[in-house]
């Protein structure tokens, strides 16, 4: 097993500094090797650099995931770990589990599309997924469980991130142990009892992002990709416009809007890019459903 420094990221930087026990680096980084594929489109890369990333990764899992012996539920959980600066270390926590299992469920997707046939790999991954605990457990005073407290402000929502940059929780499916709704209701529990960014070992204040549109992944390659536009538009920003805003599937996006409504909206397929079914929203509805192919065009008028 190779080694890194515990603050790594994918452009290069790491450094020393103290940690407590975590293997959090790999399966994050697979979140942006993904995301490069999801985003631009690009078979040939990924088929050359994509999958191959993604297939290691998943190897070094498949040896280091152990049954819960704790729970003795007959899943799959990462040991040791930590939730990010804090001290206790645990197994199965929240953000690894989230992120293993977005990197096998990648795989699964990607695997068609890369015209693979490794079956016994495949087959792995797809047996290692239905094992996983996916790091999904509502608390007792309703928050997404995470080792904190309610008195808990500290900065890291690494728990949270299945719902930004992730979909563990922004496409949790309503027919599983919890309904959509109870997830996400936990999810802006634990985003309130954190605070705004501004508590005990905090060095930065909570940004505002994805104010404009929001596309999360998707669980399968055949799910329509969920669109919204303008789901949280701050007040200062009234009127205005953006374009060639990237969306997943290999899409452009040009989106105008004035006194904080939406004007109309047009969405670019790449000529690279699979076709794609894409449901946009907009104020809680689903206002045009889209059959992307390579090289379309739809514009969309509110």
């Amino acid at each position: 097993m190779g080694l890194v420094h515990c603050v790594s990221h994918l452009d290069g930087m790491t450094r020393l500094r103290y940690c407590a026990p975590s293997l959090t680096e790999m399966p994050s980084q697979m979140l942006h090797v993904w995301d490069h594929f999801h985003y631009t489109g690009d078979v040939d890369w990924f088929v050359k650099q994509g999958y191959p990333l993604l297939k290691g990764v998943a190897q070094f899992w498949f040896d280091n995931l152990f049954p819960d012996g704790h729970f003795n539920d007959s899943t799959l959980v990462v040991n040791p770990c930590t939730s990010p600066e804090q001290t206790t270390i645990t197994f199965g926590c929240a953000h690894q589990q989230q992120l293993i299992w977005e990197l096998f469920v990648n795989i699964l997707k990607g695997v068609e599309i890369a015209g693979k046939t490794d079956t016994a790999f495949i087959e792995t991954t797809r047996s290692a997924l239905e094992q996983l605990d996916r790091g999904v457990h509502l608390g007792n005073w309703g928050q997404l469980q995470d080792i904190d407290q309610q008195n808990d402000t500290h900065r890291h929502l690494s728990h949270l991130v299945g719902l930004y940059p992730g979909f563990v929780l922004a496409s949790y499916p309503d027919n599983e142990q919890y309904s959509r709704s109870d997830v996400l209701d936990a999810a802006l529990i634990s985003l309130v009892a954190r605070g705004n960014g501004t508590g005990t070992d905090a060095d930065s204040v909570l940004y505002p992002k994805n104010q404009l549109y929001h596309a999360p992944n998707t669980l399968h390659s055949d799910n329509a990709i969920q669109l919204t536009l303008l789901p949280a538009l701050p007040s200062t920003w009234p009127s205005g416009h953006i374009t060639g805003a990237r969306v997943r599937g290999g899409i452009g996006l040009d989106l105008y809007w004035s006194n904080g409504a939406v004007v109309n909206a047009t969405l670019y397929f790449d000529r690279s890019s699979q076709a794609t079914s894409v449901n946009v929203n907009y104020q809680g509805q689903v206002i045009a459903q889209i059959a992307g192919q390579p090289g379309s065009v739809h514009p969309v008028f509110v």
